[in-house]
């Protein structure tokens, strides 16, 4: 992957993170509830959709956090599908 595909590929960081708590099943609602409001939920939204990136890095760092808290439970239950 050369610098402008990586560039590309995280043109919108919170994406993938929205899409991996949609995955197990939160809503854009719910999602704005477990960062303690700090958003609403159509910026949840925008965001999964990748209209939109947190303009606040705290935001940022506040769904990374909640999608890692989440992460050792899709990696088992992935675990246990493939096994």
């Amino acid at each position: 992957m050369n610098e402008t595909t990586t560039i590309i590929a995280n043109a919108h960081p919170a994406q993938p993170l929205v899409k991996r708590l949609q995955d197990r099943g939160y809503t854009p609602s719910q999602i704005a509830v477990f960062m303690n409001d700090r958003v609403s939920e159509r910026t949840v939204y925008r965001w999964g959709k990748g209209g939109s990136d947190p303009q606040n890095p705290a935001d940022l760092r506040a769904l990374q956090n909640l999608a890692d808290r989440l992460a050792p439970v899709i990696e088992m239950e992935s675990a246990k599908a493939a096994g």
